[in-house]
């Protein structure tokens, strides 16, 4: 995901190599202008990196990334630096590495800079035990002309893991949420979306690569807007989305 308004821009989980047979990559066009930092994606001022999953984050790209776009943060959980520093990231790039170590039942925490307030609740990741080890980040991110935005990762559908945050989502207003597509798939999911994120606009993402052209049949069944296909824009706030806007850089 992109977020861009006000002059400020940033990713979501697309600096990744992994499909797992299910999710679409980034495209290769997509992932080139990344690098090359054109338009839309020149002047990205934070990646920010939810969990170590390769359909989420893989170093090579990501290391590509920051050398590449050398004034950009990212923000990610201490194994994301481990998986960084694995793969040989000098000072240089883990300088600009904001790690937020926090567990589920830690308080939210906010890190500000460069005209944009980054805040990280840990979520448990979907699928119970077998998952419980993977540290799993949902992102606030207020830009400088007050936009916010929240990307999930893979947040499990627990009502527990959202109430003991409630008053980290309440203390500021949503332009828009970003959680899984299995959010809408259950009461419990929906539940939460309407009862903790109370965003103006919710769109669903990670969606496996085989709804890729069935968007509105997808939107239909879900009851909500999804993200099925790359390039995909959605504007959020303003009348016509010309200076801010969403876009789907993979799923």
């Amino acid at each position: 995901m992109l977020v861009a308004s006000g002059g400020r821009k940033v990713l979501f989980d697309a600096l990744y190599s992994y499909s797992f047979d299910r999710y679409a990559l980034v495209p290769t066009e997509t992932q080139a202008a990344m690098l090359a930092g054109e338009a839309p994606f020149d002047g990205i001022d934070a990646v920010l990196v939810s969990h170590v999953h390769g359909d989420h984050f893989s170093r090579e790209p990501a290391l590509r990334f920051l050398h590449a776009n050398r004034e950009a943060l990212l923000f990610g959980t201490p194994q994301i630096a481990d998986a960084l520093r694995e793969a040989g990231a000098d000072s240089q790039v883990m300088d600009r590495v904001i790690v937020f170590d926090i567990k589920p039942d830690d308080k939210a925490e906010t890190f500000t800079a460069g005209g944009l307030a980054v805040s990280a609740a840990a979520i448990p990741h979907s699928g119970g035990e077998r998952m419980a080890h993977i540290q799993n980040l949902s992102f606030r991110v207020t830009l400088d002309d007050g936009v916010s935005a929240v990307h999930m990762g893979d947040a499990a559908t627990i009502r527990e893991g959202f109430e003991r945050h409630k008053h980290h989502w309440a203390g500021a207003h949503l332009d828009v949420a970003f959680p899984p597509y299995w959010f809408f798939q259950s009461d419990a999911g929906r539940e939460i979306v309407r009862d903790y994120l109370a965003a103006d606009r919710v769109i669903g993402v990670h969606v496996p690569a085989s709804a890729a052209g069935r968007g509105a049949t997808m939107r239909m069944k879900a009851g909500f807007d999804l993200f099925t296909d790359p390039g995909e824009v959605r504007g959020l706030g303003d009348a016509d989305g010309a200076a801010c806007k969403a876009r789907n850089t993979s799923r």
